[in-house]
């Protein structure tokens, strides 16, 4: 009986059970990208896998830049404002993610064979590059617009047939026809290309462009998303530091064992982001609703608890399950056990990180968060820098103490945002 009343108020709880199809969709995306990892790898030589991975890095930096990191305000806009200013607020985007487009392939012109040099790849594949990223941005938001209906079926057939289409042509042109690591690319660059056409074709049928928008709301949402451009770059310019820092201290065993150990605590964080995913939607219903200040704490207060409990569940499973799986299938990695026990701590910050951060992007406050998550990577590269030539245990350790002061300065800031507005007359 408490089992099923249990079992019952989990099928009551939204953002539990879209939470849950966010996960297996997650992890069919991620388990489709790793089958493929492993596929490609019987086929492109090391030296050119090393040049396929400098190319998805420049389309991963380039992409912060897109749109000025605008794009995140989607969501915001879709559950604050009316229709009207909803399209308006999508419109400016769109124009914001042509302006960044035409700025860096204006500096594409003027500095690209130095650009070139500095980042690995070659001048043509520059614009390739920025190519992918400019694609990525409207499937992005069209997905987006799935996942804010709780349109959980739609959103998960979008991305599973992306991962699926990408693996497919890869194999394709990888092996069949034998076009080595530029196969990969032509696949991400064609696959794009395809979904970015499916997108913009759903937004023009569905009337989403109005380009009658109002001054102040280009500045506004402009200075919304110029702060994220730092803060989603910390998370990248972290653990590429650390990847520096380790290879140039430690054995390329060691180096694997604790890239090992992060990638399995990458089992958290991925969970964190699914239930995010559902419970960032939660969150703008409950603060755009009509409801009472008080009730909306309420609710708050009890979908955090809720979403608490997932995570640390989430948590405790991943680390018995590494715990019992890694000694059994993969004895070679049994020394990374102690890093990955360690790392998972971190993993579970950053989902308390997640649980948090929706309330500083609701109401605006991402100069704030940028502050906090540059800074916490910096406290970051600092300790590394002074002690993971010690052992890579110091490592680990600093991973779950810059994480841990980033999610609690967070948490502390949210709490204090909803006293703010929030008030309880």
């Amino acid at each position: 009986m408490i089992i099923s009343n249990y079992v019952n108020k989990i099928k009551g709880n939204k953002t539990l059970v879209n939470g849950v199809f966010f996960s297996v969709f997650a992890f069919a995306g991620r388990g489709i990208s790793f089958v493929l990892l492993v596929i490609l790898a019987s086929y492109i030589p090391p030296a050119d896998y090393g040049k396929l991975s400098l190319f998805n890095t420049v389309v991963m930096l380039l992409g912060f830049f897109m749109a000025f990191s605008t794009n995140g305000y989607f969501g915001i806009s879709f559950f604050k404002e009316d229709k009207k200013t909803f399209h308006q607020d999508f419109s400016f985007i769109m124009m914001m993610l042509l302006l960044s487009v035409g700025l860096v392939a204006a500096v594409f012109c003027v500095f690209g064979n130095y650009l070139s040099s500095l980042a690995g790849v070659s001048y043509g594949l520059l614009w390739w590059a920025l190519l992918v990223a400019f694609t990525s941005v409207p499937f992005s938001l069209y997905t987006d617009y799935y996942r804010l209906q709780e349109k959980v079926g739609m959103y998960g057939l979008l991305n599973l047939s992306n991962a699926l289409l990408n693996a497919l042509f890869s194999i394709l042109l990888v092996i069949t026809f034998a076009k080595g690591w530029i196969g990969r690319v032509n696949t991400h660059i064609g696959v794009n290309l395809l979904f970015f056409l499916i997108a913009v074709a759903f937004f023009l049928k569905k009337g989403f462009f109005d380009f009658q928008i109002k001054r102040d709301r280009m500045k506004m949402i402009l200075f919304w998303g110029l702060p994220q451009i730092p803060h989603l770059a910390t998370n990248w310019i972290r653990q590429g530091c650390d990847q520096y820092i380790i290879n140039y201290n430690y054995t390329t065993q060691e180096v694997g064992l604790f890239s090992f150990a992060l990638n399995l605590v990458g089992i958290i964080t991925m969970i964190g982001m699914a239930f995010n995913s559902s419970n960032s939607v939660s969150i703008y219903q409950i603060l755009s609703s009509q409801k009472s200040n008080d009730a909306k704490r309420s609710e708050l207060g009890r979908n955090t608890r809720n979403i608490f409990m997932v995570y640390l569940g989430a948590a405790i499973i991943t680390m018995l399950m590494g715990c019992i799986f890694v000694p059994l299938v993969l004895p070679k990695y049994v020394d990374s056990i102690p890093f990955f026990m360690i790392l998972s701590v971190y993993g579970f910050m950053v989902c308390m990180y997640f649980l948090f951060c929706n309330y500083l992007f609701y109401y605006g406050y991402t100069k704030n968060l940028m502050y906090i998550t540059f800074g916490t990577s910096i406290l970051h590269l600092c300790l590394s820098l002074l002690l993971t030539h010690y052992s890579l245990y110091y490592t680990t350790i600093i991973y779950v103490i810059s994480q841990t002061f980033c999610a609690g300065i967070v948490y502390w800031y949210s709490r204090d945002i909803l006293k703010k507005e929030l008030v309880v007359v």
